[in-house]
Order: structure tokens, then sequence, then C-alpha cells
């Protein structure tokens, strides 16, 4: 017989989280606790508890653009960067690759470099603003010689252009560096557009600048001063590379020697980032890329998978902002049985993420609910009787059976209308009506059909409801036929049975 189901249901929730994969052991794994849950609800109830996800010391899929300076003064720097001839294995920059592989992580590393304009005696001729030498990539060889192409000089002033460089790989703007009013890809003192890397998605974008130098800002006068000179920086102003940053989610860490580090604690703290200091000769770069590694920023959030219907899975807070590596968050977690949930056992996964939000996540932990609901079930419910003979014109009581709950639970039985396909007062049917009357948990139907159709079916709707007030919908169907040998031909619920 057709069924017709909605349940609103008692629910029992297991939750179980599962296993970290196996990491370096020197690498704090990131885990989601407690990592099992088991609570009962009933229709209308919520439970919460209290989760706590701890973050990975470093982030686990990392994109790190190296963007070092270039200028005269950073030629110690760039010669402990390369390493020794004739094999350059030993250079600082690959100790740097190395140890990003020996952790474990995935990363992807690319090499950049900057100057500064080469005019007004910002920087020197032949000087230029930025240069992406290597993008993002996964191979050591390409790394290492992009690292070798690395070179100091110029620079003039003091201040130098790593505004200017941030903005690019940002945005991927261009600079006129040689202030001829004209960017050509062929003028080497140019800086053509479009040498942004290229990042993963899902990996934290990180710009190590290795530099001894504070940074130039749009305004700043012409070096020397000369009051004859009208033109100021042409870069990019403080604020505006800041918000291009944080726009693209990219973390700044400033390596640099103590009479710079004054200038860059800002631009760490606006963009999640550090600053550590380093020798005049970049000798200890290694430890202070690790040591600002675990200290970088990154926010943490949820996904919930797909939800049977009727459950509801809310945690709080959306996001954990600003978070550090190997740093326990907290989430409240909700779970709550709001109606129309079928019995059964279902499994819904809540992934945890970190990056920058909104951004795709690197994934940190998987929680997954193994959910099991108990309830009233109408899938198997029948008449009792299901087919009345002979067609004498009076009452026939009838009863639901087969209505089970999946934890044994007594149910009641509401019979809500019936319906029929023949016309109460139809031609040769005797002319009887009603044909159903309602008696709560029962309903009596009129043993009778027309003479001159094929047989009459009766639809009979109800509830079946626990204690708790869970509960399914179903229909049952009975059946009057035109002769006993027949079968009852179903035109479908048409005509209100109790109607006269």
């Amino acid at each position: 017989m057709k069924k017709r189901l909605e349940k609103i249901l008692t629910v029992t929730l297991l939750v179980a989280i599962v296993a970290s994969m196996a990491l370096p052991v020197f690498m704090a794994l990131s885990e989601v606790d407690p990592s099992e849950v088991e609570v009962t609800l009933n229709e209308g109830e919520s439970y919460q508890v209290t989760k706590t996800v701890t973050t990975p010391l470093i982030p686990p899929k990392l994109d790190v653009l190296l963007l070092e300076d270039e200028t005269g003064s950073f030629g110690n720097d760039i010669a402990q960067m390369k390493g020794t001839a004739p094999d350059y294995d030993d250079g600082l920059a690959l100790a740097i690759w190395d140890e990003l592989g020996n952790r474990g992580i995935d990363f992807t590393a690319g090499v950049a470099g900057f100057r500064d304009f080469a005019q007004h005696g910002w920087g020197d001729p032949g000087d230029w603003v930025y240069r992406l030498q290597e993008d993002q990539t996964d191979d050591r060889a390409d790394y290492k010689a992009a690292i070798l192409t690395l070179s100091a000089g110029g620079g003039h002033d003091t201040p130098e252009a790593q505004l200017a460089a941030l903005m690019s790989i940002a945005e991927g703007t261009g600079w006129d560096g040689d202030g001829d009013g004209v960017i050509d890809s062929s003028d080497p003192e140019d800086t053509p557009p479009g040498q942004n890397p290229t990042w993963r998605e899902g990996a934290t974008k990180v710009v190590l600048l290795v530099t001894d130098a504070p940074y130039h800002v749009y305004g700043d006068e012409e070096y020397p001063n000369n009051p004859s000179v009208e033109e100021d920086w042409p870069g990019p102003t403080y604020e505006d590379t800041r918000d291009a940053l944080q726009a693209d989610g990219i973390h700044v860490i400033i390596l640099t020697v103590s009479g710079a580090s004054g200038y860059y604690g800002t631009l760490a703290t606006d963009t999640g980032g550090v600053v550590k200091l380093i020798a005049a000769d970049s000798s200890d770069i290694v430890d202070a890329v690790f040591d600002a590694l675990d200290e970088i920023l990154t926010d943490v959030w949820y996904e919930v998978g797909e939800l049977p219907e009727g459950v509801e899975v809310t945690l709080t807070p959306e996001v954990n902002y600003d978070v550090a590596g190997d740093t326990t968050v907290e989430f409240e977690e909700t779970v709550t049985v709001t109606g129309d949930a079928s019995p059964g056992t279902y499994e819904i996964e809540v992934t945890f993420y970190s990056n920058t939000w909104p951004e795709e996540g690197s994934e940190i932990g998987t929680q997954t609910m193994t959910l099991t609901v108990d309830g009233p079930c109408c899938e198997d419910a029948y008449a009792d009787p299901d087919l009345l003979w002979p067609p004498n014109h009076k009452w026939v009581e009838v009863y639901i059976e087969g209505v089970t709950h999946t934890a044994g639970e007594p149910v009641i039985i509401a019979i809500t209308s019936v319906w029929q396909d023949e016309p109460t007062e139809g031609l040769g049917d005797g002319d009887h009506s009603p044909d159903a009357v309602i008696h709560g948990e029962y309903v009596e139907v009129r043993a009778e059909r027309s003479g001159i159709e094929d047989g009459r079916v009766y639809h009979i709707y109800f509830t079946a409801t626990d204690e708790h007030g869970g509960y399914c919908e179903g229909e049952v169907t009975v059946g009057v036929p035109h002769d006993k040998k027949d079968t009852p031909v179903d035109g479908g619920p048409i005509y209100d049975s109790t109607l006269t």
C-alpha cells in the first residue's frame, strides 16, 4: 500500500573525531577535542559541547616568497643566501627550503628582489623597484637557480622601495622606475605589471622580507633634498600597501637588523606577521625564519557537511581570528533536533580550517558525527482490515497496524482524515453518508461502493507520536471491490469521506 511519510523524532548523537594523519614527531599535531560525544535528544531539544581545536605549529600548506633586499649594503647577506661555489648547496636559502621539507610541510617557494626608483637620488641609475626572479615552485633546482640570480648594488639613499615591492606582490603593480612617464617592459629600470606570485588555493601566503633599511613612503622628498625638485617619491602610501596585503591575505615576516626593526612593527601586526632580528650578514636567518613561522597568525574556522533533514549543527564563534601556531581555541558546538528527522544512522562531517578567512583554508582537523535517530516509524503501516466485503453499507472499524518505534517505545495513533475516490452520495452506492467517522486511534468506514464503478478505495491519514513529541505521518488504504473476486481500482483521494 502507498504511504506518505514525514518524521519528527527523538535523536541519539554519537560524535567521533577522525585521528590526525601521521606527521613528523617534531611537528605539533592539530587535533579536535573531545574525540567522542554521545547524547540523546528529543524534538526541540539541544545539546552543547565545548569543542577545542589545536592549530599546527606551522601552517600545514604554505606558500613562501623570499623578498630580498638587493641594494648595495646587502652584498654579504646575498652571499650567505647563495652559498659557496661551485655547487652552492650550502646556501642559507636552500637551508630554508630543506628545513620546510624536513618538517613535512606542503609548501612552495618563490624568489623576488627590490631596490628603488632610479631617479632623484632615491636609487642609482640602473636600479629597479621590484623583480620576480622565480614564481612559486615546488622544484628545488628552479628555486636554487633563482637564488643565484640575486645581486647587490645601487639603492643610493637609506630607505628603499619595500612598500612598492609589496604592492607588486599583492596587486601586480607596475612601476615607472626612471620617471620617463612610460612603463616599458624592455627598460631594465622599469617594473612591468603582473609580477605578483601565483599563490595556491588554501595555502597560507607568507612574504619573507629580508632587509637592513627602512622603507620609503609616498611623498618622501628626493635625496639629497633639492628645493628645486618638486617630485616626491612615487611609490605607494603605507595605508594602500597595508590594505592590498590584507585584501590578498598576505602575511609579512620582516627579517632585519636592529637598526631598522623599529620601522616594521606596525606592518607585521597589520598583516599577521612578525619582526625577527638577524645578524648583519644574515648568518642566523634560518632559525629566525622558523621562529617567525611559529608565530604567524592565522584564522581558524569550520564548515559543516551535509545534514539530514531536521537536524542542525552550529558552532560559535564563526571564526577564531589571529591564532598563532600550536594554540588551542574553542568553539561552542550546538546540536539541535528541529523536526522532520527520519530514523536511521547518518555521518556528518565538521571540518576545521586555518588561513586568512574567508579565503580557501588549509584543513587542520575533521570531526565525524555518527548520528542515530530514534522515533516512530510509519513506513510499514497497514490498515486492519484492508479489504471490506460484502458491500452492505454497514460500519466497519479499521485500525492502523505495523507502526513501530526504533527504540521500542509505545506510540499513540491518531487518525487525521479520510478521503475516497467515489462521491459520498453517488449513483449505485445506496445513498448513505457520511462514509467515515473518526474515533481517535481508529476509524469506522462504510462497507460500500458504487455498483456502476470499479470499486472504492479509502485513503486513511494518521500520525504516530511518542512520549517525547517525536512523530511520523502516514497513509494506508482500504478497498471495497465491485465484486468479491475483483481488486478495487484506486482513483485517488478525491472526496472527503467524513462529509454528509
